[in-house]
């Protein structure tokens, strides 16, 4: 009897330092995971940091770092439409897998410079650029990112993760909803593939003044 009770208290005890040494899981909103579309923090400035990336802040080179490469690309369905573009094929967001792509807050007078001296290369609207502008680009500043997913997302889930949008516009196959204050349009396609686009929350208007 005496030598069960002794038994029975060492079994305890080492009962006893196991739960006081096992990692607590506290963790019940994926906090643990970083990097996640949802984790959007909104700076004092107005902009905006998602996937480690600062709208406003970030570069081209910042995230061929983050991301191991990308490429860049001018793209152009006019004179007056020209932007400058990195994608990222692959891209880890979390747990998440998807495409990144991000604009370059560039003038378009600057834009139209760097347009003709490029060669159209790719599709009808790409262009590749002169090797001297590829290494001036590198440095340029982020605006705005559309984050393509894998996974595809119907509005149960988006409203789960990001909550109530502040705003819901619906075109055609496709339904926006909105975010301003974390500068975010989810856009849900019936009949094709979700794109989430960000920019700085004090820019907002350039993504939701088209919708209207």
């Amino acid at each position: 009897m005496k030598k069960s009770f002794v038994i029975i208290s060492v079994l305890v005890a080492v009962l006893v330092v196991f739960i006081m040494l096992a990692p607590k899981n506290t963790d019940k909103s994926n906090n643990k995971i970083a990097g996640l579309p949802w984790q959007i923090e909104v700076l004092p400035d107005g902009n905006a940091t998602v996937f480690g990336i600062t709208l406003g802040r970030s570069s081209f080179a910042d995230v061929k770092r983050l991301a191991g490469g990308g490429d860049i690309a001018i793209m152009s369905t006019g004179a007056a439409d020209v932007s400058l573009e990195m994608y990222v094929n692959r891209f880890q967001a979390g747990v998440l897998t998807g495409k990144l792509v991000l604009v370059a807050g560039l003038p378009q007078d600057q834009l139209s410079v760097i347009r003709k001296r490029a060669i159209r290369s790719g599709g009808e609207n790409k262009f590749k650029m002169h090797p001297d502008d590829r290494v001036r680009v590198v440095s340029s500043i982020i605006e705005s990112m559309a984050f393509i997913p894998l996974v595809n997302l119907d509005e149960d889930v988006v409203r789960q993760r990001f909550g109530k949008p502040a705003e819901t516009i619906k075109q055609k196959t496709l339904t926006h909803m909105l975010y301003p204050e974390k500068g975010l349009d989810v856009i849900v396609d019936s009949e094709g593939k979700e794109v989430l686009q960000y920019i700085s929350p004090k820019f907002f208007k350039k993504l939701s003044d088209p919708l209207h």
